[in-house]
């Protein structure tokens, strides 16, 4: 029986050959033969290639963690955390964890771009926590799965294209950048996204298109990226066919509206549609393509494009160049997909110069765009080939059968001098006595597995050429051969891939003091870090306690400059100091403020009650020790001289002197004497609420007290649902205060307030949202012991929902409170302004 991918037989009489009518993608050849797709055993040979070679890449021991394997990065921690969080917290609504981190434009809802990535990781996370204990395992199994399962969507892309012996292209994969393999062993939505993208790519050239449009919907919800990919695509996908000869082909008026459809509909069904766009525009273009303060390194170029060509994509670029050239010399014309993916390939190129991140999608585009364009030359070759064998054979059977005695016992030799070399150059355990250690064997799998997709694709080959040289022989050779090629060149890049994925941290030491912390804090305790970047691996080894910045300094910066300032001054060590400030104001404008910054802003604007400082903020250390009054070393130990030798030291932060006040603005507004007590001076007996924590004097988010038009200097800011208990001070009769959702949220949140005395209701609320008109309550409390603030949603979730008790105190009986109270927020908003962190 013929093998789907067999060229036609050849006749004696056989006509030239034409290379528009030997490639499957041409309209000329479609009648006569299709490409199908791989057989299964195919595909499952190719996933364990990519599962086994990404499982040796993530499997580098030493350094700091000995034989622990950690976590190859930053963001690891986080989406595992995330993922973990799922079942007990469902889809974050807010996100209390980073206190000064803002997501959208105005308010402190979540957009969680990655949620699609956390439940395709909570199955992974889950069996790990249940075989393991914990579920940083199964952040890398998932990993490895999606990288087989990428690799298997793209050898189904290269049988798509016609392209014959995939083996050998997938050794030549190989020599991709080492950057590709390295970012996709990330536990990050990376690898999953870039599947996405070539699923998309497979079924439209499949004629699939309702499939495809699926496909757009999945991406979009598995990484909030699709939302712009997506786009692109569909964009190249028509200017590859306004590019293309008049009428040579339709115009794929199918594949453009489903993948419009399938975008259209992940937009709208997006958990966090309201806040997407704000998000892309806030990370995409404030923090990625366009900044305006530093970021990460992976959202810089390349040092330079020639040193980019050499150092990563010599070997791409040469191929490609190669592929164009010749294809655009011999023949024959780009099909409309096949212009479609040298599109692709230039964009993601594009992309790459600009930001060195998108490495992770280039060279996959690049190589199947040149193994496509290459495909009905590579076809005319073999043609060729065989056309030779055979008539050598037939003329000359005694020197055929020479040449095959002499190449048979050579590529066995090769085949073994190969292998070893490969599995060596490797660092395999293929030649020492550990043969089948977990990380070690994974690569003698890959090399099985090349030589069982090398068998498979030269059996057909192999029919009729002798006896005794058998597909098995020939394939077990030409697969040691190129696997040794492969390996040859690639091999020490993949090492070095292996070294660099080893867990930058020491875990150990994170444990330990993440354990001595939550001992000794109350839940939600703020600390303060002297990086951002440090959040994720904080952040999955403590939930009990809040940090302050993280993920992205854009999410600081965009809304609140001043306290970005005030963070970048502070972790260098670089008070006292002055700033000029660009800041926005409600109305859009901009203005130029000067701020003083004082290292007790820890304290003071941030609310920290924590810091942390690591071996690379020394100087940050020296001078928290330096002011007994702001902050006491507590761990590793007491002494500097023996904590300093340590990977971290925690200081705890004092609490600043009653007579200062809560943030700064103490003092303002009280009355005389015992006629009233502010709420903000008190301290509650019971306290819990929806997000954040109790603030006094300022709005839960930090901001000033504001209820309408009005501020008030004095007063507690908190977010519902609440439940907030004071003991009521000896002598009052009244309590006074202005109630409603604070203005900042501009529209959104919508809560029902409730007060009870005593366990006794004595005020409700009509639905409250931030454009409702305040609420001024008189309460009688004279003989009273306790008071009871609550607040519960609106029945729309606890979106935004912050709730302000403005100008709140108790007023003993026949004290006059209107001339204090005009007198309070009249100054309020120049005092809130004052000290706002």
């Amino acid at each position: 029986m013929a093998h789907p991918d067999d060229p036609p037989p050849l006749r004696p009489d056989a006509a030239p050959l034409r290379p528009a009518d030997r490639h499957p993608l041409h309209p000329a050849a479609a009648a006569r033969r299709r490409c199908r797709a791989p057989g299964w055993m195919e595909s499952l040979i190719v996933f364990a290639i990519g599962a086994l070679l990404m499982h040796w890449l993530q499997s580098g021991t030493g350094g700091l963690l000995g034989d622990e394997l950690g976590i190859p990065e930053n963001d690891a921690g986080y989406h595992v955390r995330m993922a973990a969080l799922l079942p007990q917290h469902g889809l974050l609504r807010t996100f209390p964890w980073l206190q000064f981190a803002w997501f959208r434009d105005a308010g402190d809802g979540f957009v969680s771009h990655h949620y699609g990535f956390h439940v395709l990781l909570l199955p992974f996370v889950l069996l790990s926590q249940a075989l393991t204990g914990e579920p940083l395992s199964g952040g890398r199994w998932a990993i490895t799965a999606c990288f087989g399962v990428m690799l298997s969507v793209l050898n189904a892309l290269l049988a798509a294209g016609g392209v014959r012996f995939r083996w050998l292209w997938l050794a030549l994969f190989l020599l991709m950048p080492s950057q590709f393999f390295l970012r996709h062993g990330y536990i990050r939505a990376i690898c999953p996204a870039l599947t996405c993208i070539l699923l998309i790519v497979l079924l439209i050239v499949r004629q699939r298109p309702i499939a495809a449009g699926l496909a757009a919907l999945a991406f979009t919800h598995l990484y909030l990226g699709g939302v712009t990919f997506v786009p692109v695509m569909i964009a190249l996908l028509v200017l590859a066919w306004l590019i293309g000869p008049a009428g040579a082909e339709r115009f794929p008026w199918r594949s453009v509206a489903c993948l419009s459809g399938g975008l259209l509909l992940g937009i709208v069904s997006y958990p966090y549609f309201g806040g997407m766009f704000e998000f892309l525009r806030l990370q995409v273009w404030g923090s990625g393509l366009t900044p305006d303060i530093p970021v990460g390194q992976e959202w810089k170029p390349y040092e330079g494009v020639w040193w980019f060509a050499a150092e990563h994509g010599g070997v791409l670029m040469s191929l490609l160049a190669a592929a164009i050239v010749l294809r655009l010399r011999a023949g024959p014309r780009l099909s409309l997909h096949e212009s479609w993916l040298l599109l692709l390939n230039f964009g993601a190129l594009a992309l790459t110069l600009k930001a060195r991140r998108f490495i992770e999608y280039w060279p996959a585009l690049g190589f199947l765009s040149a193994a496509w364009l290459l495909s009905p030359l590579l076809a005319n070759a073999e043609v060729l080939l065989r056309r030779a064998w055979g008539g050598l054979r037939s003329a000359r059977p005694a020197a055929a059968r020479v040449v095959g005695w002499i190449l048979l016992p050579a590529g066995v030799g090769l085949c073994g001098w190969a292998w070893i070399a490969a599995l060596a150059r490797l660092r395999a355990a293929a030649v020492q006595p550990a043969l089948l250690t977990e990380s070690q064997g994974a690569l003698v799998g890959v090399a099985v597995g090349f030589a069982l997709l090398a068998v498979l694709d030269l059996r057909r080959m192999m029919r009729g050429t002798a006896r005794w040289l058998t597909a098995g022989v020939g394939g077990v050779c030409a697969a040691g051969l190129a696997l040794a090629g492969a390996a040859g060149f690639a091999g020490p890049a993949l090492a070095a891939v292996r070294n660099e994925t080893r867990c930058p941290y020491d875990l150990p030491a994170i444990r330990e003091m993440m354990q001595f912390i939550r001992s000794n804090s109350a839940p939600g305790e703020i600390i303060f870090t002297d990086d951002w970047d440090t959040f994720p691996i904080f952040f999955y080894h403590n939930t009990h306690n809040y940090f302050i910045v993280g993920l992205d300094p854009k999410f600081t910066h965009a809304r609140r400059p001043d306290l970005w300032e005030r963070y970048v001054a502070i972790t260098n060590a670089r008070t006292p100091t002055s700033r000029s400030v660009r800041m926005r104001g409600d109305d859009g404008t901009t203005r130029m403020e000067k701020i003083d910054i004082r290292l007790s802003d820890i304290r003071d604007h941030f609310r920290a009650r924590w810091v942390i400082c690591d071996r690379d903020h020394r100087a940050l250390a020296a001078a928290l020790h330096r002011d007994r009054s702001l902050a006491s070393l507590v761990y590793p130990s007491t002494d500097l001289s023996v904590a300093q030798r340590a990977p971290y030291m925690v200081f705890r932060i004092h609490a600043e002197d009653a007579a200062a006040g809560a943030d700064g603005a103490a003092g303002v507004g009280h009355v005389a004497g015992a006629e009233a007590v502010w709420l903000g001076d008190l301290s509650p007996t019971w306290a819990e609420q929806g997000w954040g924590e109790l603030r006094r004097n300022r709005s839960v988010a930090g901001g000033p007290l504001r209820i309408g038009a009005v501020t008030h200097a004095q007063g507690v800011g908190s977010h519902a649902p609440l439940r907030i208990e004071y003991a009521i001070p000896a002598g009052m009769a009244w309590f006074e205060a202005v109630i409603g959702v604070d203005a900042s949220q501009r529209g959104c949140g919508s809560v029902r307030v409730r007060i009870e005395v005593d366990g006794a209701e004595r005020f409700a609320s009509e639905m409250l949202t931030s454009a409702s008109a305040a609420v001024s309550v008189r309460i009688p409390v004279e003989g009273a012991e306790r008071l009871m603030l609550r607040a519960d949603d609106g029945g729309d979730g606890d979106r935004c929902d912050h709730v302000n008790f403005g100008s709140a105190r108790f007023v003993a009986a026949g004290a006059s409170s209107a001339a204090a109270g005009a007198r309070h927020e009249e100054d309020g908003e120049r005092a809130a302004g004052r000290d706002v962190p």
